[in-house]
C-alpha cells in the first residue's frame, strides 16, 4: 500500500472502443453495431480528462452519463436523462446480467485480424516472445484465426493481396503459397470468401485502403498503413468466435458459445473472481488492449470505476456526504482487488474523513468535526466502529491499519505503511486539539500570542510569499504534468521539497515546544511572585513605616560596607561643591540626592503589593490555561512532524518505483496533487501565523477584528490564489493600524527608581544578597503618563548609583516573561501576555556611549523588545564578581525606552483611579544634614543645637503644602563610640516645645513608639529645631557624630 495512492489508476485512459468503432463505420454511413458501447467508453475517458484538468463538475456529469448508458443496457425501458435525485442500484444481482450483455455484444463486435505485412520464414523461439505471450494468447479471436500460425497466414494473405493490387503478381503468389503452408485450412476459406484477383483481395484490407492512391510508388507508401494497423477479417471467417482468458495460474482457457448460452459463470470466474487476490493487477478493464476488453469491463465500470470516480469528484468538490456514499459503494464491489483496490479505497475514505473533519474544524464547528474525525480514530486513539474499519470489503487494509494502533507516545517512531500512518496521525493531530478546546490553528478562544503583532506580521508575510511562490511552481508543474512530461529528475526534486516540508514542520514543532517551556516557567513564576508579593505586603505591613529608610540611612551614613563615614562624607562634600561625577568613576555618587529623595509611603506600597499579588494570580490562571493549550499543540505538532516525515518517505518510495511505462495521465494528475499539497502546507503555515498575528493585533489595540479568515479555499481558483488573498487580508490589518483614528504608537522614555518604588526588595534583597525581584506595575507608568496604554519596550538601560568602581558593575537583568498591559476601557482594565524569558547582560558597555562602535543589528529584535513595560523582573549584581560597595548603594535606576498609545478618555479614568489609592499622595524623604546642610551640621557639633529652615523649594514643585505624617531620625558616629543612647531633641514647625528621645542600638529614633508619638503633625515647611543637649548626654563629645538625618513622612496636595 506504500505507493498505491499515487501509482494506481482506476480510470479509463484511452478510448479503444471508440477508435475501433470509428474505424469500422460502414462505408455508406450509418450507426456501427457497437456505437452504444463506444459512447459508454467515451464518457468514461471524458471523465478522466476532466478530472485531470481539475474540472470536477464536468467529470461528475460524464460519469453520470456513462452510468445512465450502462443502466440502459440493463433496463431498455429507461429513456430518461440523468437526475441527481435518482440513485441507480448497485445490487450484486445486476453483475451477472451485465456480464451476459457484454458477452452478447462480443458476437457482433468487429474482430481485428493480425497486422498486414510480410512474415519471416525463420521460426522464432517461444522463449524470446515469452514477455508478451499472455497478452498475445488472450482476448476475443475468430476461432479460425486463434493460433500463431493462423495469424501469420492471415497477414501473408493480406500482404499478398496488397502486392497484387500494386501489380506485382509474381511476388503476390509466392506470399500466398507460403501462407497456405502455414495454415492450409484457413487460407482456402479466406480465398473462398472472395473472388481471387488483385481487385477482390483489396477487400481484405482495412477500410482506410479504399482512399488510397493506386498510383503512388511503393506498396506501404501507397497503403499508408502504420505498423499498428490490423486486418479486418471477412465475416465468413469471424462467424465462429473464441474468448481466450487466462486463469489465476496463467493457463489460457478457451470459451466458445452460441447465442443465448453465454458462459457467464466462467467469465465471472476467470475475469472477475480471479482478479480479487492478484498482486500484479494489470487491469484490462481500464487499460484495454483491444475492444473486447473494454466490452467485458462494463460490470467493472458500473460497480467500481464509476462510484469511485464520483467519490473522488465529490471529495474534491467538498460534497462530503455524497463522496462517502460513493466510496462505500465502491468498497461493496464484490470483486474488489484486495492487494490494490481495497487499500486504495480505504486510504481515500480515510482521507475523506480527515478532510471532512478539518473542513468543519476550520469553521469552528467542533462537534461536527469530532463526529467525522471520530470515524477514523476514537478520542482515546483506538479504532472506532465506523465504515472505515467495519466495511467487509475493506477488512484487509483495516486490519493492517489496526496493527498500527494504539499510536505510540512518540509518533515519529511509528512504523508501517507511510500512507496509512499519515491518515491516522493527521486525524490524531486534530483530535488532540479538539480535546483541549483549541481551534483549528491550535489556539484557545481567549489567547494572547507570546510574540508581538509586528514580529508575527513579518513572519506571516514571509510564509504567504513562500506560498505564492509555491503556487507558481504548482501551475508550472501541472502544465508539465498535463503534457505527461514528468521526469525522474523532477520526482527527485519533489522528494527534496518533501524533506524541506518535514524540516519546516520540525521547526514549527520546536517553536511549539518552546512555547510550552515559556508557559511552564510563567506558571511557576506567576505563582511564586504572587506568593512573594503577598508575603512582602504582610511583612511590610507589620514593620515600622520608616524601617526601610532607617536601614538605608544607617548603611549609607555609616560609610557603606567599609564603615568609613569620613570617606563617604568627603565624597559628599565634593558633591556639594558641584563635582557630581567622581573622577574615574563610571556612576554618579548621588548619595545626598538619593538620600534626600522621596520614597513611596508604606501604606501605598503595601496596597500596591497586594494588587500585584491579585494580578499575578490572574496571570497564573491565564498561564495555566495557555500551558494546557500549548501542550495540546505540542502533541499535535508531534503528529504533524511524523506526518511530514512519512510524506518524505513516501516521496522516496515513489522515486524508487518510477517507471515511465506505468505513469498514466491520471498518475501525472495525482503527482500534481502531491505538489499542490506542498503549496497547501506553506499556505497553512502562513494562515496559522496570520491568525496569531490577528490575535496579537487585537490584544495590542484592544479590538476584536476578524479579518483573517479561517479558510481561504472558497477564494481559490483551481485550488490556487489562496495565498494572494491572505496577503491582501494581512495588508488590510496594517491599513487598519495606519488609517483608523486611534492612538498611534509613539516613543516614550521613563526612569524607575528601584530604591524609591521598590524599597523593600531593594533593602532586603539587593543590598543584602545582590539579587532583587520586582514588578514594574501599571501605576508606575500611569503616575508618569496617565492615558498611555499598550506600552511595549524597545530598550532598557540600567544605572547603578552609589560608590561604583571605575569599571562599573557586572550583572544581569531578566524579564521573567509575564507582562501586563493597560488597555482602554473600564478602569483597572489590564491584559496579560506571557512571552519568552530574556536576560540583559550588565557590563561596562553603555548603549549611548558605545553604540557608535558596536552597532545594533536592526534585523533582529533587541533584548526585551516587544515585552510589556509592566513586567516581572529579576536584577542580579553578584557580590562575588563586583567591587561594588553595597552598603553605600543609593539607588538603581531603570530607564525604559518604549512605545505606547494615548487615549484621552483613559487619561481621565486613570486619574480618577489613582486618586482612590491609599496614601497615593504620601511620600517619605530623608534630610542628611552633613551632606545637604554642612554649615548647620557643624553648628550642631559646635553648639549642640541648630534651626533648619525647610521651604517649599526643598520639596518637588508638584507637591504643595506637605503635612507631616511620620517622623524619624538616624544618627551615625565616626566609630569611636556606639550610636546608641544619644538623646536628641526635635521640634517640628508646629510644635511649641522640643521633645527629647534616645537613639537605639542602630542610632534610630521613630515616631511610631516612644516619646515622639504624636509629634509628627502640622506642616513640614518651616523652622525645625534640633539639639543634642549636654545635660542629657553627659560626657558626650559631639564631634564623634558623623551625620544626622531627619526622616520625614508626609502627605501633600498635588499641584493643580
Amino acid at each position: 500500500m506504500a505507493v498505491v495512492a499515487e501509482t494506481y489508476s482506476f480510470r479509463h485512459a484511452s478510448a479503444v472502443l471508440t477508435e475501433f468503432v470509428t474505424a469500422h463505420t460502414p462505408a455508406g454511413g450509418g450507426k456501427p453495431a457497437a456505437a452504444e458501447l463506444a459512447a459508454i467508453e467515451s464518457a468514461l475517458v471524458e471523465a478522466t480528462a476532466a478530472v485531470t484538468a481539475r474540472r470536477y463538475q464536468d467529470a461528475v456529469e460524464a460519469y453520470r452519463s456513462a452510468e445512465r448508458l450502462i443502466w440502459r443496457q440493463l433496463n431498455p425501458r429507461s429513456t430518461w436523462e440523468w437526475s441527481s435525485t435518482v440513485d441507480l442500484s448497485r445490487h450484486v444481482s445486476l453483475l451477472e446480467p451485465l456480464v451476459e450483455i457484454s458477452l452478447a455484444w462480443l458476437a457482433v463486435l468487429p474482430l481485428p485480424g493480425p497486422r498486414p505485412g510480410p512474415v519471416s520464414t525463420r521460426p522464432l523461439d517461444d522463449s524470446v516472445l515469452a514477455s508478451t505471450a499472455a497478452l498475445d494468447a488472450t482476448g476475443l479471436r475468430a476461432t479460425a484465426v486463434r493460433t500463431a500460425a493462423d495469424a501469420a497466414a492471415a497477414s501473408s494473405v493480406a500482404f499478398g493481396s496488397a502486392l497484387g493490387a500494386a501489380g506485382q503478381a509474381g511476388s503476390a503468389q509466392v506470399v500466398l503459397d507460403r501462407a497456405k503452408e502455414l495454415a492450409p485450412n484457413l487460407v482456402p476459406r479466406l480465398e473462398e470468401a472472395v473472388d481471387l484477383g488483385p481487385a477482390i483481395h483489396r477487400d481484405l484490407l482495412l477500410p482506410r485502403a479504399r482512399v488510397l492512391d493506386p498510383g503512388a510508388a511503393g506498396v506501404f507508401r501507397a497503403l499508408r498503413l502504420p505498423a499498428s494497423e490490423r486486418i479486418e477479417l471477412p465475416t465468413a471467417v469471424t462467424a465462429d468466435r473464441t474468448l481466450l482468458l487466462a486463469d489465476a495460474g496463467g493457463a489460457v482457457q478457451e470459451l466458445t458459445w452460441t447465442a443465448g448460452a453465454e458462459p457467464v459463470a466462467e467469465v465471472v470466474r476467470l475475469l472477475y473472481a480471479d482478479r480479487v487476490t492478484r498482486t500484479d493487477l494489470l487491469d484490462r478493464f481500464v487499460r484495454p488492449k483491444e475492444a473486447s476488453d473494454a466490452v467485458l469491463g462494463l460490470a467493472h465500470a458500473y460497480f467500481y470505476e464509476i462510484p469511485l470516480g464520483l467519490a473522488e469528484c465529490h471529495h474534491a468538490l467538498g460534497d462530503w456526504a455524497r463522496a462517502e456514499e460513493q466510496y462505500l459503494r465502491a468498497a461493496s464491489y464484490s470483486f474488489l482487488n484486495t492487494e490494490t483496490e481495497a487499500p486504495f479505497v480505504w486510504l481515500r475514505l480515510g482521507t475523506l474523513y480527515v478532510d471532512w473533519g478539518i473542513a468543519h474544524y476550520r469553521q469552528d464547528e467542533h462537534a461536527e468535526a469530532l463526529a467525522v474525525l471520530g470515524k477514523v480514530l476514537s478520542p482515546d486513539g483506538s479504532a472506532p466502529a465506523s465504515p472505515l474499519w467495519d466495511t467487509p470489503g475493506l477488512a484487509g487494509p483495516a486490519a493492517a491499519a489496526r496493527a498500527l494502533l494504539p499510536l505510540p507516545a512518540e509518533p515519529a517512531g511509528l512504523a508501517g505503511d507511510a500512507a496509512t500512518a499519515t491518515v491516522l496521525l493527521t486525524a490524531w493531530e486534530q483530535l488532540v486539539k479538539l480535546a483541549a478546546g483549541l481551534d483549528f490553528w491550535g489556539m484557545p478562544t481567549q489567547f494572547v500570542p507570546i510574540w508581538t503583532y509586528d514580529y508575527l506580521r513579518s513572519v506571516a508575510v514571509e510564509f504567504a510569499q513562500l506560498a505564492v511562490s509555491a503556487e507558481r511552481d504548482v501551475v508550472a508543474y501541472w502544465s508539465r504534468a498535463d503534457a505527461a512530461r514528468l521526469t525522474q529528475a523532477q520526482l527527485v526534486q519533489s522528494t527534496a521539497q518533501a524533506r524541506a516540508e518535514a524540516a519546516a514542520t520540525r521547526l514549527q514543532r520546536d517553536a511549539t515546544s518552546a512555547e510550552v517551556t515559556v508557559y511552564d516557567r510563567a506558571v511557576g513564576l506567576a505563582a511564586q511572585r504572587a506568593a512573594d508579593a503577598t508575603t512582602d505586603a504582610d511583612t511590610y505591613a507589620t514593620t515600622s513605616s520608616q524601617a526601610l529608610m532607617h536601614s538605608a540611612l544607617s548603611a549609607q551614613l555609616s560609610g557603606g560596607d567599609d564603615g568609613n563615614a569620613r570617606q563617604l562624607d568627603a565624597l559628599a562634600d565634593r558633591m556639594v561643591l558641584g563635582n557630581y561625577r567622581l573622577s574615574g568613576d563610571r556612576g554618579t555618587l548621588a548619595a545626598a540626592e538619593s538620600l534626600a529623595a522621596q520614597r513611596l509611603n508604606r501604606d501605598y506600597e503595601v496596597d500596591r503589593m497586594r494588587r500585584q499579588a491579585a494580578q499575578l494570580l490572574q496571570a497564573e490562571a491565564q498561564a495555566v490555561a495557555e500551558r494546557a493549550a500549548a501542550r495540546a499543540r505540542l502533541a499535535a505538532a508531534d503528529a504533524a512532524v511524523a506526518v511530514a516525515d512519512l510524506r518524505a518517505r513516501h516521496a522516496d518510495e515513489l522515486v524508487a518505483v518510477f517507471d515511465d511505462a506505468t505513469f498514466t495521465p491520471e498518475v501525472w494528475w495525482r503527482m500534481g496533487e502531491v505538489m499542490h499539497g506542498i503549496y497547501r502546507r506553506y499556505l497553512t503555515m502562513a494562515l496559522r501565523v496570520a491568525r496569531l498575528m490577528q490575535q496579537a493585533y487585537n490584544f495590542e489595540t484592544d479590538q476584536a477584528l476578524t479579518l483573517i479568515r479561517a479558510d481561504y479555499s472558497l477564494l481559490e481558483v483551481n485550488g490556487l490564489l489562496g495565498a494572494d488573498a491572505l496577503l491582501a487580508d494581512i495588508s488590510q490589518l496594517q491599513y487598519d493600524l495606519v488609517a483608523v483614528a486611534r492612538g498611534k504608537p509613539q516613543p516614550v522614555k521613563h526612569t524607575v527608581s528601584l530604591a524609591e518604588s521598590h524599597g523593600l526588595a531593594f533593602e532586603t534583597g539587593l543590598r543584602q544578597t545582590g539579587v532583587m525581584e520586582f514588578e514594574t506595575d501599571v501605576d508606575e507608568f500611569d503616575h508618569a503618563f496617565p492615558g498611555t496604554y499598550a506600552g511595549r519596550i524597545e530598550a532598557v538601560e540600567v544605572e547603578v548609583e552609589g560608590l561604583v568602581p571605575v569599571r562599573g558593575v557586572r550583572g544581569f537583568l531578566t524579564n521573567n516573561g509575564v507582562s501586563a498591559y493597560r488597555v482602554p476601557g473600564a478602569p483597572a482594565a489590564v491584559k496579560f501576555r506571557l512571552q519568552p524569558r530574556e536576560t540583559l547582560v550588565l557590563s561596562e558597555y553603555e548603549r549611548r556611549r558605545d553604540g557608535l562602535l558596536v552597532a545594533d543589528d536592526t534585523r533582529a529584535r533587541g533584548v526585551f523588545q516587544g515585552a510589556g513595560v509592566c513586567s516581572s523582573w529579576r536584577l542580579e549584581l553578584p557580590k562575588a564578581v563586583n567591587e561594588l560597595d553595597f552598603g553605600a548603594l543609593t539607588d538603581v535606576r531603570l530607564t525604559f525606552y518604549y512605545s505606547a498609545r494615548y487615549d484621552r478618555d483613559l487619561h481621565e479614568q486613570v486619574l480618577t483611579e489613582l486618586a482612590e489609592r491609599p496614601s497615593v499622595h504620601g511620600r517619605q524623604r530623608a534630610v542628611p544634614l552633613r551632606w545637604l546642610y554642612p554649615d548647620l551640621f557643624y553648628l550642631l557639633q559646635d553648639t549642640g543645637e541648630l534651626v533648619l529652615p525647610l521651604t517649599a523649594s526643598d520639596f518637588p514643585r508638584s507637591q504643595r503644602d506637605p503635612v507631616l505624617t511620620e517622623l524619624g531620625l538616624v544618627l551615625t558616629t565616626d566609630g569611636s563610640r556606639s550610636a546608641q543612647g544619644i538623646t536628641v531633641e526635635v521640634a517640628p514647625p508646629a510644635a511649641a516645645d522640643a521633645v527629647a528621645a534616645t537613639t537605639d542600638a542602630a542610632g534610630i529614633i521613630g515616631s511610631e513608639t516612644g516619646p515622639w508619638v504624636g509629634l509628627a503633625t502640622g506642616p513640614a515647611i518651616g523652622d525645625w529645631r534640633i539639639s543634642i543637649p549636654e545635660a542629657a548626654n553627659a560626657g558626650l563629645d559631639r564631634a564623634v557624630v558623623a551625620n544626622l538625618a531627619l526622616l520625614l513622612g508626609y502627605s501633600y496636595t498635588p499641584r493643580a
